[in-house]
């Protein structure tokens, strides 16, 4: 059974960007970036690339990402894990606690 993805009522959306006197807006594709793998998990990322992209006989080779790739299924997963972490560590500043707030707000309102 399909149904629809949930979207954010875009009205409560602008209200919120509107509300405070600060606004914030990233490009989400970056933030994949940062978010660094550990070396025992690039094996999962692996991927073959030719050696001359010019000549399509020339031998293989054998890529990993290092950082998590922007499209996966499991980036969204990671990168809100890595975003939790962190306001985790750092729950006791002002900052964290609004971004605490928001942040299911801004995560999903960049990922749709």
């Amino acid at each position: 059974m399909d149904t629809p993805p949930k979207l954010n009522d875009l009205t409560k959306l602008l209200v919120q960007f509107r509300a405070n006197q600060f606004a914030t807006c990233t490009d989400i594709e970056k933030a994949f970036l940062h978010v660094g793998l550990s070396e025992e998990d690039r094996d999962v990322t692996r991927f073959l690339w030719l050696s001359d992209p010019t000549n399509p006989g020339s031998q293989l080779k054998t890529y990993r990402f290092k950082a998590v790739l922007f499209g996966a299924t499991s980036s969204p997963f990671i990168l809100n894990a890595t975003i939790q972490k962190h306001l985790k560590q750092f729950g006791n500043s002002e900052t964290a606690r609004i971004l605490e707030r928001d942040k299911f707000t801004l995560i999903t309102y960049c990922l749709v």
